[in-house]
């Protein structure tokens, strides 16, 4: 089977998010004929009361983490960085601070504030306040 490259799949995405564009567009010349405005007001004050439920009940679980099955799926997870960034710069402290709790914390196993500044010390020379860490991981 021949690959289509980083283009070629870059094309497919483009086409298809394009298709599905064009049907929604096309749907809603058809919906506008077939229904009047106070049935578009209607049906849009129960879709928001609809999207409210929708996000209370999911729980935000595409947010979830995803937890490898062995150690050759989690050694699968890698963080690359680029040498050039400032080690305090937010984006890889919470980076490192995400790779942390992966592998220190479970639901039986958590750290405290002043444990994840010793580990951000010891393992990436990254000196916080106690204060950052709360922030950094919300």
């Amino acid at each position: 089977m021949k690959t289509k490259g980083i283009a070629g799949e870059a094309a497919t995405m483009v086409s298809g998010n394009l298709l599905a564009q064009l049907i929604a567009l096309a749907a809603y010349f058809v919906l506008t004929r077939i229904y009047s405005p106070d049935d578009y007001g209607l049906f849009n004050i129960f879709y928001s009361y609809i999207e409210v439920f929708i996000i209370l009940s999911t729980c935000k679980y595409e947010l979830a983490v995803v937890v490898a099955d062995d150690e050759r799926e989690a050694a699968a997870v890698e963080i690359k960085v680029d040498p050039d960034l400032n080690r305090n710069d937010i984006r890889l402290r919470v980076l490192y601070m995400y790779n942390l709790l992966l592998q220190y914390t479970d639901s039986e196993h958590q750290l405290t504030t002043n444990e994840i500044r010793r580990i951000m010390e010891r393992e990436h020379g990254i000196t916080m306040h106690r204060t950052t860490v709360p922030g950094d991981i919300e």
